[in-house]
């Protein structure tokens, strides 16, 4: 597939290529920058192996780029396994090209895991991956020659989404591992992904990160979870609004679609509210704030609440 990440000196374009023989595939990077009269120029390109998760699997900092992908190949001849793993590549623009500086890999080797969330922070990455488990790890950037884990936290579930709430914290979207039937932390279900779950992690010691709370929900799926523009960080609020949608029980008792609404600081995550939509209104998949009013944008409606009372105003049905 083809990702674009762009800042606002430059722009990249990866493509992934891959191969008739079966080895690994490999993703081509093009950077481009773009003047201020509209024109782009074409600066050079580079190569990481495997594939990208999406645009925040790339991030430029003091003019290093920074590419996490996932790599997948089958070892051995007799008794062979497939065997996969998630990298962390750093490039710097040189000579027409994007070479190497460094590279970091091994990140969910153990139990053969694909990366699903990446974020880049300044000097520092963040990387989950998951297969039955999610580790959450800790990457330390300020060497691009030399990028390195630091910290590792294993937990159940995973987190498709990560943003970062403030300096230490960092809140993960995802699904919880736990059957809220009859598991519990200590029993995951054997797929790993029943019960949307928000999660919050204090990095603030990049060594030992640790997860201090979590929000847990029904079977569903978080919008965020696969399409980060579905998340909303209404900063001014401290204010997160995510749209989510659950199933409900066989009977539907317990479905929503709608917006959750959290807050999250170093004492935790709490709930809000919860702002729901309609049946026939689809499923919500955006979310705006503008003054006290959130609007919110599913598939058939565009629907606006009070911030203050979380009561529909109006809605308008397409």
């Amino acid at each position: 597939g083809q990702q674009i990440y762009a800042t606002d000196k430059s722009t990249y374009v990866s493509t992934t290529d891959w191969s008739a023989d079966g080895s690994p595939a490999k993703t081509s990077l093009h950077k481009f920058v773009t003047a201020p009269s509209g024109a782009s120029t074409y600066k050079g390109s580079g190569e990481v192996p495997g594939t990208l998760l999406n645009q925040y699997a790339m991030s430029e900092y003091k003019d290093v780029l920074r590419v996490a992908s996932t790599i997948s190949e089958r070892r051995g001849w007799v008794n062979s396994r497939q065997t996969t793993e998630g990298l962390v590549t750093t490039l710097h623009e040189q000579d027409g090209a994007l070479r190497q500086l460094g590279q970091v890999g091994g990140l969910g080797r153990q139990d053969n895991e694909s990366i699903r969330a990446v974020r880049f922070i300044e000097e520092r990455g963040y990387v989950v991956t998951f297969r039955q488990t999610d580790p959450l790890y800790v990457l330390d950037l300020r060497n691009a020659s030399a990028p390195k884990v630091v910290g590792e936290l294993k937990i159940p579930g995973y987190s498709g989404y990560l943003h970062p709430i403030g300096e230490n914290l960092l809140l993960g979207v995802g699904q919880s591992g736990l059957d809220l039937g009859s598991g519990s932390p200590t029993r995951p279900s054997r797929g790993g992904q029943i019960g949307v779950q928000f999660s919050l992690f204090d990095v603030s010691d990049p060594a030992s990160p640790r997860r201090i709370d979590t929000q847990n929900y029904g079977g569903g799926a978080a919008a965020a979870e696969f399409d980060p523009k579905a998340f909303l960080y209404w900063q001014p609020r401290n204010l997160i609004i995510a749209p989510t949608n659950l199933h409900g029980d066989y009977r539907g008792k317990g479905a929503f679609s709608g917006l959750v609404l959290l807050r999250a600081n170093a004492d935790g995550l709490k709930e809000l509210g919860r702002l729901a939509s309609t049946d026939a209104s689809g499923t919500v998949n955006r979310s705006l704030v503008i003054g006290d009013t959130v609007y919110m944008l599913s598939d058939r409606a565009l629907q606006a609440n009070s911030l203050v009372t979380h009561r529909e105003i109006d809605k308008l049905i397409f």
